[in-house]
């Protein structure tokens, strides 16, 4: 494990995120947004990369939820710009 995530009590965690950042706005594909294989270098291995639509959708959860945090209020939209995501999580030797 990684010493630095170590420290933050931020592990385990999907991989798919980690290669979600790596690609978003990386412009691969995006003027036809067509799914495509990522080739790993040093392997034979790919990653299948599915485009993700951009939208708007409502964060957070209603006081009245029950299982409620605090952290999870107020409610308000977000808006997130399309981007590029592993279609399955990979392992970090992989990775």
């Amino acid at each position: 494990m990684c010493h630095f995530l170590k420290q933050f009590d931020v592990f385990p965690f999907s991989l798919t995120w980690i290669l979600m950042i790596l690609f978003l706005g990386s412009g691969v594909g995006m003027a036809q947004h067509e799914n495509y294989e990522e080739r790993i270098p040093g392997s034979n291995a790919t990653v299948s990369m599915v485009y993700i639509e951009s939208g708007t959708f409502t964060m957070g959860s209603p006081k009245s939820e029950k299982g409620h945090f605090g952290d999870e209020s107020p409610q308000h939209q977000a808006s997130i710009d399309g981007f590029w995501m592993g279609q399955f999580e990979i392992t970090w030797d992989l990775y």
